[in-house]
Parts: structure tokens; sequence; C-alpha cells
């Protein structure tokens, strides 16, 4: 048989070691092939994690526990697959001790993304078990049920836990959606193990064996876990890209500098509170709130203080504001506050409350205070009208506040 050649020069791969590769790949049978492309896949997924981290594309800190999931992922199959000539104890012994710790790596990087406690405790409880369990049975000569079963079970824990953090923290990071697709994945992985150590304990003939062994279940094991492999690797993937763009999203909603929402935040809000007035009847209030003499404290004091002074009223409005209400920075020295369920004579007292507020506190500037004012226009949303109208009216009112002197409230009807 002639060689494979690359160009003009060297062979690739000549008749013997084509001859050897077809033999060792016949010498394999149908599990250990399974078991083969799961390694193959993993390594190629801690690969493509390990890129990204190193790039910076993904989160890093998740990427990289997830590298070393998968790392364990292929180290317990090249055990399974490679130990059987030197005993036992590294092919069944090690490969169940080592196997939660690609769960709890899982774990952890989705608790990382996902802002969810890391849980540190239970993963060590989790290691002690599994190295205190395989210890036992290698020294004592367990049978291969005990292996199975501890690792199953230990695997289905941490899975379940990465389910329960997904669900509980999922629709707010990568959203609901996303969030339910994964939940299922990894609760599908979790009653795979948990379906696998049932069987050990009650079927141990047919099913507590070498995971390398063709029996049917160790079939339907293998592709089943390869399916579900891929999709978690997959799904993490959709979860990374999902939260990047809601991350994206929040920062066009929000004020660089004073971390308020911007003005396409109010925007949205004021729309969505016209459509509750139209539909429900619910009154609310706007407020337009403009820093007095603004321009006259760039001018002496320097943009870096303006933007100080700015930052400073921002804080102000927020932490004095109800609860309910939204503050925003609506763009240079005017800030805007939606109040919800709000009628005219909660609306002044809000309005008045902070003008008061701003007047009584200074922006400090070390050994020194810069005293700050505001003026408020006020108007109240009424049935059918458009946001651009309800925003006229405010202005009118605080061009009023202006007019009369600045530091005041005033309404426009």
């Amino acid at each position: 048989m002639a060689p494979l050649w690359r160009g003009a020069g060297k062979p690739v791969l000549g008749a013997v070691e084509l001859r050897r590769y077809a033999g060792v790949m016949a010498s394999l049978n149908a599990a250990e092939l399974l078991m083969g492309v799961i390694l193959l896949l993993q390594a190629l997924a801690a690969a493509m994690w390990g890129l990204g981290a190193r790039m910076k594309a993904v989160p890093t800190v998740p990427a990289w526990h997830w590298v070393g999931a998968a790392g364990f992922a292929v180290a317990v199959m090249a055990l399974s697959l490679l130990g059987r000539g030197v005993g036992s104890w590294l092919s069944h012994g090690l490969s169940n001790m080592i196997a939660p710790g690609s769960f709890i790596l899982l774990r952890l990087g989705l608790n990382i993304l996902l802002r969810a406690e890391r849980a540190d405790g239970e993963h060590l409880m989790v290691i002690v078990v599994a190295v205190c369990c395989g210890l036992v049975g290698v020294s004592q000569g367990a049978p291969w049920l005990w292996g199975v079963a501890y690792s199953s079970l230990l695997n289905a824990y941490c899975l379940l836990r990465s389910a329960q953090a997904v669900q509980a923290h999922g629709p707010l990071e990568i959203g609901r959606g996303a969030a339910q697709v994964l939940a299922a994945t990894l609760l599908g992985l979790a009653l795979l193990f948990l379906s696998r150590a049932l069987l050990a304990l009650t079927l141990p003939q047919q099913s507590a064996r070498p995971i390398s062994d063709p029996t049917e279940a160790n079939l339907i094991l293998l592709t089943v876990l390869l399916l579900l492999g891929l999709l978690v690797h997959l799904v993490l993937g959709m979860a990374v890209t999902l939260r990047l763009v809601r991350r994206l999203h929040e920062l066009s909603r929000r004020d660089a500098l004073t971390g308020l929402p911007n003005r396409r935040a109010a925007d949205e809000l004021l729309d969505g509170l016209l459509a509750r007035q139209r539909d429900l009847g619910s009154p609310f209030a706007l407020l337009l709130v403009d820093a007095d003499h603004f321009k006259r404290v760039n001018d002496s004091q320097g943009h870096a203080i303006g933007d100080r002074a700015l930052v400073h009223l921002g804080a102000l409005l927020q932490r004095h504001a109800r609860s309910v209400d939204l503050v925003a920075r609506f763009g240079g020295e005017e800030f805007v506050l939606l109040l919800p369920d709000c009628d005219h004579d909660t609306a002044l007292q809000v309005a008045e409350r902070l003008r008061q507020e701003v007047q009584d506190e200074p922006l400090r500037l070390g050994g020194r205070k810069l005293a700050l004012s505001v003026s408020v226009g006020v108007a109240l949303g009424q049935a059918g009208e458009s946001s651009a109208a309800l925003l006229v009216r405010a202005d009118r009112a605080l061009y009023r506040a202006k007019n009369r002197g600045r530091n005041r409230v005033e309404f426009e009807a």
C-alpha cells in the first residue's frame, strides 16, 4: 500500500502505521469507542474554554473552572480505558474517586458566573467523602458496586445542587429561558447518575460492571453521558453569551458617571407608566430636577469638582427618594424622578423633601464644603398624554422655578 504524502515531501502515514491504527480501532469494543469519543469531546471543550479564557473572550474565572471540569472528565475516561492493564485500583478505584471533582468544578464555575454562593464547605465535604470511600474500597477490596454507587451518588448531588443554583440565580443573570434549559440539562445528568447508583445496588450483576464493558446498561449510560456532556458545554456557552448581552444592555441603560439609570432607561419606564395609567388608571408623577448655577460650579471649581457634585446629587436623590421611585440622570446637570402610584400632594412632598436634603447636605471637599441647591418641576401623568407632552409640562414647571429664584419646587397642572 502506498504511503499517504503531504505535498511533495514527507509521508504522513505509511501502510504499517495505517494497519496498526486499524488494528487498534478493531480491538476496541462499543463501550470503549464511546469512551474515546467522550474523552476527545471533553478535551476539545477544555481547550475551547481555556482559549476563551486566555483571550478574555469569556468570563475568565468560570472558564478556568470549566477547563478543570472537562479535564477531570478526560482523566476519568483515560483511567478507565488505559488502567485496566495495571489494575482495578486504577481503572475503577481512582477513576470513581476523582469523578466528583469534575462536577464540583462545574458547579463552582456556575456559582461564580451566576453570583451565587460558592459553597466551599459542601465541596470539601464531597471531596472528603469521595477520598474516604475510594480508599476504603481499594484497601478492603470492595466489590464493583461500591465504587459505582458512591461515585454516582456524589456526582448526582453536585449536579442537583448546580441545577438548584441555576434555577435560583440564572433568570437574573442569563434569562429565564436559558436558565431553564441549563437546569434541565443538569437535572438530566443527575438523574442519569442516580439511575446508575440504583441499578448498581439492585442489579449488581448486570449494572455494577466496569464502564468499559459493552453491557447494555453501560452503552446506554455512555451514550446519554456523551449527549448530555456535549449539551452542557453548549448551554454553558449560550449562558455566557446571554450574560454578556444582558450586561451590555444594562450598561446601555446606565449613566457612566453617576451609576444611575440614564435617559433611555427613564424613557422606557415612563412609557410603561403611561401604559399602566391608560389601562388601569394608576396615577404617577414626574419630577425634573436641575442643579442651580451649575455652570458657575464648573467655571470656579473645575470640571472634576463638577463631576463630583453630580455624583453627590445623584446619590442624595437616590437615597432620599422612595424605594419604588426611579432616579435617573437625564443629561448634563438634570435628573428625572418617576414616582409610581403618586398623587399631587405626595409628589410635592417628595419634591420638597429632596430639595431640602440637597440644600442641607453640601459636597465635602476636604476641609471645605460646596453648597448646592436644585430647582424641581413637578407634573402628574394625564390619561391619553404622550411622554413628550408630559416632559414639556414638567419642563415648564422647572423653568418657572428657575425664574422665581431657584432652589424651589413648582407644579404644572
